[in-house]
């Protein structure tokens, strides 16, 4: 992402989670009143370090952090943050929005055709992946 020394905070900034959570993972941990106040205390003396990583980023990069917090917050608003879903569901949704602005630029019924596959492809990965994480979080659960 070109960010180089910085990985760690470009990894708390995507998952707006601190680094102790990050490092032992942060779908092993809950976020909690305690961390988010460490988060906020911290945010404050990294704003140097925040704004050269962003400076770093390829643009494409910041549209995708920008609406990844936009959708965190309407999240919280609607009373859903925490959902495990949540990303896999902006995936799904890119995906097709990828597809039909490839579609507005092709003329060709075997280009066409050729797209929807790729869209169906992602998509199946995605669902394939979903599982793997159902049947993983299960295990994960059963050995707990």
């Amino acid at each position: 992402m070109g960010v180089g020394d910085l990985y760690g905070l470009f990894a708390c900034m995507v998952t707006s989670r601190s680094w102790k959570s990050v490092t032992e993972g942060v779908a092993k941990t809950t976020s909690n009143d305690n961390e988010r106040e460490e988060i906020k205390a911290y945010a404050a003396c990294l704003i140097p370090q925040i704004s050269e990583a962003l400076e770093r980023m390829p643009r494409p990069m910041i549209l995708i952090l920008k609406t990844n917090d936009l959708l965190r917050s309407i999240e919280y608003r609607l009373g859903t943050q925490n959902r495990s879903d949540a990303f896999l569901q902006m995936a799904r949704c890119c995906i097709r929005s990828m597809c039909q602005f490839t579609l507005k630029n092709t003329d060709s019924v075997f280009r066409i055709l050729i797209i929807y596959f790729e869209m169906y492809f992602e998509l199946a990965k995605l669902f394939i992946y979903e599982n793997y994480l159902m049947l993983a979080h299960w295990n994960y659960v059963a050995s707990s």
